[in-house]
Order: structure tokens, then C-alpha cells, then sequence
């Protein structure tokens, strides 16, 4: 096996493998994460005998490496694969932050690359229509845009030293 920085020629196999997880079904067309991750940030791949079987992506900002993914071909899990990925795009020190995935062997392999876990993350969905059926008066929906986005994002994240944590 051997891991290496992913390339463009690499999408490909790598949204085969997020496929397989159901990690595309929600963008309805191209560029998505993947895109973005390939640009702005480290996406590595393992690959064995030619076949990429893993893949794995993290977001540098402000001091701080997101691990946005991890995930390996579902025929090839448990064999260190992501281990190697881990290896690869995480730095020797710093502040690490990720959401912890609904694989059990995701958490002690993260605690084991540094991470401590903080907080349950819940996943809630719905429409903005039953959003706003729901009986709170003292919450107000509004819609809002990337930049406001972003801007609660650094809000929310605004560290004074680096820490590591998974949510």
C-alpha cells in the first residue's frame, strides 16, 4: 500500500468510494467538497496495486486542521488503511478538530492520532416550512448566505491556543 497526495485524475475513484457511503447524495452537481477539498486543502489517497482504497481530506484555517474526511473502500476496512491516511494529511502537532463518524473504529483512532472527544454532534433535518411550524416564540428563522455562514463559523471557533477535539 502506498499513500500519496491525490491529484485531479484521482476524483474519480475517490467519489466512487464517498458513493459508497452516501456522501454525494446531497450534491446535485459538481464542484463539491471533494472539488474544494482537492483546491484548498490536503487530499491524499491509498492506493494498492493501482486501485485507490481509501482516501482522506483536511482543511487548514487559522491554526486549526479539520479533518473533513476519512473513509476507505467498505471491502478493505480494518486493515489500516486509515491509519496510513491519517498519517499523511494530519501534522505532527497542533490543534485537530473533526466530527466523528458513525463507524465505531473512527473514535479510538482518532483519540489515538491526539483527538479527545467533546460533544455529541446531532444531525437534525427538515424543510424551512417545518422549521418554522415549530412552536418556539423566542426563535427566529432567517436564511442566510456563506459569509454569514462563515462568520458564525469563526465566531463559534474563535480559539486563543490551539486545541484538538472531536465533536
Amino acid at each position: 500500500m502506498i499513500v500519496r497526495p491525490a491529484g485531479e485524475r484521482d476524483l474519480e475513484a475517490i467519489r466512487g468510494i464517498a458513493n459508497a457511503y452516501g456522501n454525494l447524495e446531497t450534491w446535485p452537481r459538481r464542484p463539491d467538497y471533494l472539488d474544494h477539498e482537492l483546491a484548498t486543502g490536503t487530499l491524499a489517497v491509498s492506493e494498492e496495486g493501482g486501485e485507490v482504497t481509501g482516501f482522506g481530506g483536511a482543511l487548514a484555517r487559522g491554526g486549526i486542521v479539520h479533518l473533513a474526511d476519512l473513509f476507505v473502500d467498505p471491502q478493505r476496512l480494518g486493515g489500516g488503511i486509515g491509519r496510513a491516511l491519517l498519517d499523511q494529511i494530519l501534522p505532527p502537532a497542533g490543534g485537530r478538530v473533526t466530527f466523528a463518524s458513525r463507524d465505531p473504529r473512527a473514535l479510538p483512532l482518532y483519540v489515538k492520532f491526539g483527538m479527545s472527544p467533546l460533544a455529541p454532534l446531532l444531525y437534525m433535518e427538515g424543510t424551512a416550512a417545518q422549521a418554522r411550524s415549530l412552536a418556539d416564540p423566542g426563535l427566529t428563522l432567517v436564511e442566510v448566505g456563506p459569509a454569514q455562514i462563515a462568520e458564525l463559523d469563526r465566531d463559534a471557533s474563535a480559539q486563543t491556543a490551539p486545541r484538538t477535539w472531536i465533536s
